[in-house]
């Protein structure tokens, strides 16, 4: 038994290496094509001609990099330990769901929107068909696969309307059955068990007879905390995946299945979302703790997803103004640069960057867009909305963030919010050097570990003025 596993480890190197040697052929002719013309605006995001600006710029520099009919996309970064190909599929799933809603913004005889939709076409029918060069593969138990999919099948459930009529009977065929691979598979014990329950449900959209896992939801029930906050798994604590993970599943899957748990998400969704306006500050920042900060511009969607879901809570303008805010201030600190969003928290910082996220990864700040884009489309009042303040800039406050004595303090003279914990933070992955050498040389991955933002500390605050220390 343990001399298949070597076999294994060893044939996945050899491919690796393979990977390697022909993404790198594709990455100089990458570096000698021309480069988009479109120019990164830094003024303040302010109306929808900015953020459509935004996109464009975006979408330009994922148009260049694609690779493989636009199956793959290769973004220059810090790799991760999930391999080559994997890092470059990223590039693809994460960007599929904003281009989706973004094309449905678009005039019907815009060339613009035909060019996205073309790519959209074109880049699921060749991932999901295993006899193209460009098929995204089999997932296994516990691949990064499984969680690109549920953005894949987002993508998809957000085209509907246009992409199935243009799909042949075996297009569509091929798709459904690559996505129902993805649901028979174990997942890590966390907010991944959302990815499966998301591809479930959009299944049954599309008329498939699938059952939803409902263990799977009642697992993720057990995650809960107060005030809508989870913990990152059983033995996990609270941290920031209670935003860009399981709140933004939750209000996907209420847009796709309005009445499945519609009370559990519901709930979930507007009580998360009255404790976590308390985080923003004035400058549309907030003190960041947890894995896997290089998603921080999604930090509005909470509140995208909130004021839509429960008009009486979280108020439109304020999660407009964290929109705006947030993007504009990132932006001017260099969280975006040759249109990508830098692995960090404003610029790259290797790091503050975990093993499992690679160069496409941060590309779940998109999520504030794709949520912003849709309800623009659906009739939302959403770039047009101005004013909103924070509860930092109306009175000092001290809360309790879930139940594990984590604390959420404001300072209106400040204009800060500080997070403090009951404990000194540590990482959850600490390799050997022997162990990371063998990683790298056989399998070429990275050498850095998983490491939480807050490691070591007893508080953040939202000046995140640490950002420029490396974590030991």
């Amino acid at each position: 038994m343990k001399f298949c596993w070597v076999l294994k480890q060893v044939v996945k190197g050899f491919f690796e290496y393979v990977f390697f040697f022909i993404f790198f052929l594709f990455r100089i002719k990458i570096l000698l094509s021309p480069k988009s013309v479109k120019v990164l605006n830094d003024k303040p995001l302010s109306d929808k001609a900015d953020f459509d600006s935004l996109v464009d710029y975006f979408y330009e520099e994922n148009k260049r990099r694609r690779i493989l009919g636009g199956t793959r996309v290769l973004y220059t970064g810090f790799r991760s330990c999930n391999g080559l190909d994997a890092d470059a599929i990223e590039g693809c799933s994460r960007f599929l769901p904003l281009a989706a809603i973004y094309s449905e913004t678009l005039g019907d005889s815009s060339a613009q929107k035909n060019e996205i939709r073309g790519f959209i076409r074109k880049a699921i029918s060749l991932g999901c068909n295993p006899k193209s060069i460009g098929y995204w593969g089999d997932p296994q138990p516990y691949s990064q696969l499984i969680c690109e999919m549920a953005d894949i099948a987002l993508a998809l459930w957000l085209a509907k309307e246009w992409l199935w009529k243009e799909f042949s009977d075996g297009d569509r065929r091929r798709v459904l059955d690559w996505l129902r691979k993805g649901v028979f598979q174990p997942v890590v014990e966390n907010n991944w068990h959302l990815f499966v329950i998301q591809i479930e449900l959009v299944l049954r959209s599309f008329g498939e007879p699938v059952d939803v896992s409902q263990w799977r939801i009642d697992i993720v029930k057990s995650f809960r905390r107060s005030s809508g906050w989870f913990k990152d798994g059983s033995d996990g604590r609270i941290d920031l995946y209670s935003a860009w993970g399981f709140n933004y599943s939750f209000y996907w899957m209420r847009q796709i299945a309005p009445e499945f748990e519609k009370e559990f998400i519901e709930s979930s969704i507007t009580e998360f979302g009255e404790s976590y306006v308390h985080l923003i500050n004035g400058d549309g920042t907030m003190p960041f703790f947890g894995r896997s900060v290089c998603y921080r511009l999604s930090l509005a969607s909470p509140l995208l997803a909130s004021s839509h879901i429960d008009v009486g809570g979280v108020s439109r303008r304020q999660a407009i103004r964290a929109l705006k805010e947030s993007w504009s201030f990132f932006i001017s600190k260099g969280a975006v640069e040759d249109g990508r969003i830098t692995q960090g928290i404003f610029g790259d910082n290797e790091s503050l960057v975990d093993e499992y996220s690679g160069p496409a990864s941060p590309m779940w700040s998109l999520r504030s867009l794709i949520i912003a884009y849709y309800q623009e489309h659906i009739g939302v009042p959403t770039f047009d909305v101005k004013g909103g303040c924070f509860p930092v800039e109306i009175s000092d406050f001290d809360i309790m963030l879930g139940e594990d004595g984590v604390r959420a303090k404001g300072c209106k003279h400040l204009n800060e919010v500080r997070i403090e914990f009951p404990y000194y933070t540590k990482s959850e992955c600490k390799r050997s050097l022997s162990s990371k050498i063998l990683r790298f040389v056989f399998q070429l991955k990275p050498f850095r570990s998983t490491k939480h933002i807050d490691h070591g500390r007893v508080f953040v605050t939202s000046s995140n003025d640490y950002t420029d220390e490396k974590i030991e």
